[in-house]
């Protein structure tokens, strides 16, 4: 995910310079600061990616519920939830600390550890 959101800034980023550029280049020569220049913008960029990472956002979220509610998906959390704990007893853990582990660990994710 983060991967996706710092492609989308870059992305941004590359088509807004020419935009910003342009803009210095039509306003009157003014006597600003390079870092007021900067923090300018700065500020343009994030007002206009702003919306477009929100929508990004809320597609995703969107695809992932989606995902989620798939009955696959849950037999399939379920299984792997089953196996964990199973796996625990067997590598020497108790029952109650296999299920402290397997509660405390939620939901498996590909982003390795949160």
């Amino acid at each position: 995910m983060n991967r996706k959101i710092i492609a989308a800034a870059l992305i941004a980023g590359f088509i807004l310079a020419p935009v910003l550029s342009a803009r210095a280049e039509d306003a009157p020569a003014q006597s600003i600061d390079p870092k007021a220049r900067q923090q300018e913008a700065q500020q343009a960029m994030q007002a206009m990616m702003g919306p477009m990472m929100a929508q990004m956002m809320t597609t995703m979220v969107e695809a992932m519920s989606k995902t989620f509610a798939k009955q696959e998906i849950a037999d399939n959390f379920a299984m792997f939830t089953r196996n964990y704990y199973l796996a625990l007893v067997k590598n020497g853990f108790t029952e109650e600390e296999a299920l402290k582990i397997v509660i405390s660990s939620g939901l498996p994710s590909m982003g390795g550890k949160q």
